[in-house]
């Protein structure tokens, strides 16, 4: 059960981005595309579509009705804010701007029935595993698989937080959350990809044809979400952004969630 989120109109002037839509739907298409999802399982909203609200009802709803086998994933592409060391994703809400903290979605995801893989492009998205420009530059660091292709267990919990007060994404269990930056990072899109630079990598890692696409680094045909990390990571540190990733998934060797299965 899925759903994508972008947004390119916000509210008022001045304020616009470009290719957040083509996110959702690039992304949308890449997992329509596989025959472990069914296409009445997912929902898309963007723009005006993309309200608090909305968003809030979408994640309730699957809460309610997955199964314990099922599979939650979520993406957002738009506008992100950092105030205080708490992340916020920036949507619409009451035809004015609305904002989901990283508490807020937490509290929504929390008891998700089965796995879930929450993917964010935003600016300042590492807040949302707990990565927030009031820690120690030390932690605000990404690590790199080693040892196995696109699954390190080691990885697990590998941040020191220093019993760091935070609630979000992070203190979920069965949860795989990529975000596109660190918590004190801009994100970039570019018209050069005509997409969020992070989005763009995450789409292509997948595939959109009828094999699965490069992030399948074992070639077994799947392709996980540790693997798409693996795979976005080195394309888009150059653009000045950092990607994240909180991995609580209960796996071992390389079989974190499987994303897309051909």
């Amino acid at each position: 059960m899925q759903s994508f989120v972008g947004i390119n109109n916000y509210p008022g002037s001045g304020s616009d981005l470009n290719y957040c839509v083509a996110d959702a739907r690039d992304l949308k298409q890449a997992f329509e595309k596989c025959s472990n999802w069914d296409n009445a399982d997912i929902t898309y909203l963007v723009d005006a579509n993309a309200t608090y609200e909305n968003i809030r009802e979408t994640i309730n709803n699957i809460k309610n009705t997955a199964g314990s086998d099922a599979l939650f994933v979520m993406t957002f592409s738009g506008h992100g804010s950092n105030s205080g060391g708490t992340a916020y994703l920036c949507v619409w809400q009451d035809g004015d701007w609305g904002y989901i903290s990283d508490f807020t979605l937490q509290s929504w995801v929390s008891g998700m029935p089965c796995a879930s893989a929450v993917f964010i492009d935003s600016c300042f998205s590492g807040g949302f595993v707990g990565l927030s420009d009031s820690d120690p530059a030390s932690l605000c660091r990404s690590r790199v698989y080693e040892g196995m292709p696109g699954y390190d267990p080691d990885f697990k919990d590998g941040w020191n937080f220093n019993n760091y007060s935070v609630l979000g994404l992070e203190e979920l269990d069965n949860m795989v959350c990529l975000t596109a930056s660190q918590g004190d990072e801009t994100s970039s899109e570019t018209s050069e990809l005509q997409n969020g630079v992070f989005s763009y990598y995450l789409a292509e890692g997948l595939g959109s044809g009828s094999s699965a696409g490069p992030a399948d680094s074992n070639d077994n045909g799947h392709v996980s979400a540790e693997e798409c990390y693996s795979y976005l990571y080195d394309p888009v540190t150059p653009y000045g952004q950092t990607p994240q990733m909180k991995d609580n998934y209960p796996s071992s060797g390389s079989h974190g969630i499987q994303l897309i299965v051909k």
